[in-house]
């Protein structure tokens, strides 16, 4: 009885232990994701009142911001244009934020373009990395079935097959798979 006794103790110190250790590693998770947000925050607020010296302590050594024409600039770059960065940073809409531990990945949308953050855990604290911008196109999709020439009707390799039918059963087979497979 007594041993059974000293046995449940462990087994529930063990587990106290475990369950203890989980909250605290979830906690310190939560605390790591505030941080990066916070960075993203910060460099945000920096850009807004033109603080080259802030954005520049929240931007990575290997920082690169490619700009919705494909055109990349380095961390130097960037700070020397301040404005027109701070000027892509403004207006952020339906942004998502993803975290990876180690990486943070901020998403969204601002002047007619998609942009990804992507912030890295340095030594010294949060850094952004990457800034990528997409043009979103203004050209509506093409339709169902346009190839882009302009016809809705592409060229299906279905329509003929190196087969020839022999028997009427077979002929009558082919044309209704072809049927499936053109229509």
């Amino acid at each position: 009885m007594k041993s059974t006794l000293i046995r449940a103790m462990i087994a529930g110190i063990v587990c106290g232990g475990l369950i203890v250790t989980g909250l605290i590693g979830r906690v310190s998770a939560d605390d790591a994701e505030q941080a990066a947000l916070q960075a993203d925050r910060s460099l945000l607020s920096a850009l807004g009142k033109a603080d080259k010296t802030n954005a520049g302590k929240l931007l990575d050594s290997d920082f690169v911001w490619t700009d919705g024409e494909g055109k990349s600039l380095k961390k130097a770059e960037v700070l020397g244009d301040l404005p027109t960065y701070a000027a892509d940073n403004q207006g952020d809409e339906n942004v998502q934020t993803h975290f990876y531990g180690q990486v943070e990945t901020v998403l969204g949308v601002h002047h007619n373009a998609r942009f990804l953050r992507v912030w890295v855990k340095r030594p010294a604290g949060w850094r952004e990395f990457l800034e990528l911008d997409t043009p979103i196109s203004m050209k509506p999709a093409p339709a169902f079935g346009d190839a882009g020439t302009g016809q809705s009707d592409c060229e299906n390799p279905c329509r003929t097959v190196p087969y020839t039918p022999t028997t009427a059963m077979d002929k009558a087979i082919l044309a209704d798979w072809q049927k499936t497979k053109v229509e």
